[in-house]
């Protein structure tokens, strides 16, 4: 007991992989900008290191036995990459919430160097496999509590009055040395004199490489979310930050953003800014497990986009959903979800931000104005009768519901009804003729 108590001790104070040995850098200067990364991160690093202890210490065994002793760094490498692969597989499969939850953070692991040199560490020092497991974990404790105390430390600079040319990284860096040698006394001199020379260097060189940016630009970038989603139609926040501070973008393009941003916006460019109206993401299909036919059992594959390429998916629609939430792994904010075998939108969780659009390989999904409450959902380009054939659900173009619209908002268009959202009212006649119920009266 005591001997563990040690190693936990040792690997989360006065022998911190990050404070002590600068191990793991890139991720603790990368991911300790909020604590909810930092721990989301740190759960994941805790979780890998010990499986990848118990895996590595066995096959370095048999490298042993062979005589292939020399292999031990490139063989770990492969494993490790390896076993993050299959954990993340088998947790996007059996732990939907579990995998949504350390989102991009496990692929991440791959290129910690902490990982890996945990398990030569062991091996180094001669631990036998249970001491092995147990000092990974220490030592990914350690590295969770290196990045929540950083994590902390970043927001109160964040929130001081720091010199421009110290800004961003140098001034991080700098901190960091600081905390190194709180933590570790003398032995975290040598990071703490590391970090110190970078933080002058890194200072040195952005005034002398000096670009002068656009206030209202900065300004721009702290009052958007940081979504990155390009909704907006650019690469990035800062990408339209830059161009709502040269007149080239409207301000009020920030979907996640929504009102409080454009006002904010309006704000720092001196301006009224009236708020486009907000948008809601709409799955354009019904075609869950109880309506439509199936051809063959697709759920093994790990993908839609994987489905879509090996005969359009498993259904007997090729316009459909495929159920398999390549639209909810890329959402940021919970409010996709795949139930019964069809994609379902939260609309009190959406942002609108995009990203489920691009990444559905059939393109079902599209923004509509949140005060329209109707919309077909159903995207089959087939025939009335094969349509029926293929699902319970889908339109049929029976022009039943563009006869009945009193404002000419329906049109059918290759056996597919459409609406204008220009000329609808919302009066819901077309759903309530609609045969298949292809067209809904949505909320909210």
């Amino acid at each position: 007991m005591k001997i563990l108590i040690t190693t936990l001790l040792a690997a989360m104070l006065t022998d911190n992989y990050v404070l002590s040995r600068s191990i793991g850098i890139c991720p603790f200067l990368g991911v300790s900008k909020k604590l909810s990364s930092s721990l989301g991160m740190g759960g994941a690093v805790v979780f890998v290191m010990g499986c990848a202890a118990a895996v590595t210490y066995p096959i370095y065994q048999l490298l042993v036995a062979l005589h292939l002793e020399y292999l031990r760094t490139v063989a770990f490498i492969l494993i490790i990459a390896l076993f993050v692969q299959l954990v993340e597989i088998a947790m996007k499969k059996l732990l939907p919430p579990l995998y949504r939850a350390l989102g991009v953070y496990l692929p991440l692991i791959t290129t910690n160097c902490a990982v890996l040199g945990v398990t030569i560490n062991n091996i180094d020092d001669g631990y036998g496999f249970g001491r092995a497991v147990w000092n990974a974990v220490c030592v990914g404790i350690g590295f969770t509590l290196a990045l929540v105390i950083f994590s902390g430390v970043r927001s109160r600079i964040e929130a001081a009055d720091v010199p421009e040319t110290f800004k961003g990284i140098p001034v991080t860096l700098v901190a960091a040395a600081i905390v190194s040698m709180a933590f570790t006394a003398f032995s975290g001199l040598l990071f703490s004199g590391m970090g110190l020379l970078a933080g002058i260097l890194l200072t040195v060189a952005s005034k002398v490489f000096y670009v002068e940016t656009d206030p209202k630009a900065e300004q721009i970038t702290e009052a958007l979310p940081g979504a990155n989603c390009g909704g907006c139609g650019f690469a990035g926040c800062a990408d339209y930050a830059a161009a709502v501070a040269a007149g080239k973008a409207a301000p009020d393009l920030c979907r996640p953003g929504g009102v409080p941003v454009a006002e904010k916006l309006g704000e720092i460019l001196g301006i009224e800014v009236e708020a486009a109206a907000p948008m809601v993401m709409t799955v354009h299909c019904r075609g869950d497990c109880d309506s439509v036919r199936r051809l063959y059992d697709a759920s093994e594959m790990l993908s839609c986009a994987e489905a879509k390429g090996f005969y359009s998916g498993g259904n007997m629609c090729a316009y459909g959903c495929l159920g398999l939430g390549d639209c909810v792994s890329v959402c940021d904010y919970g409010a996709l979800s795949v139930q019964n075998g069809v994609a379902v939108v939260d609309p009190w969780l959406c942002t609108a931000c995009g990203r489920c659009e691009k990444v559905c390989p059939n393109h079902l999904l599209s923004l509509r104005p949140a005060d329209q409450k109707t919309d077909v959902l159903c995207s089959s380009a087939d025939s009335g009768r094969i349509t029926q054939q293929a699902c319970k659900n889908g339109c049929l173009g029976c022009r039943l519901c563009m006869k009945k619209c009193p404002n000419g908002a329906v049109k059918v268009e290759q056996f597919h009804a459409k609406i204008d959202y220009d000329k609808c009212e919302g009066c819901g006649i077309c759903a309530s003729v609609c045969p298949t119920g292809a067209i809904r009266k949505l909320i909210p």
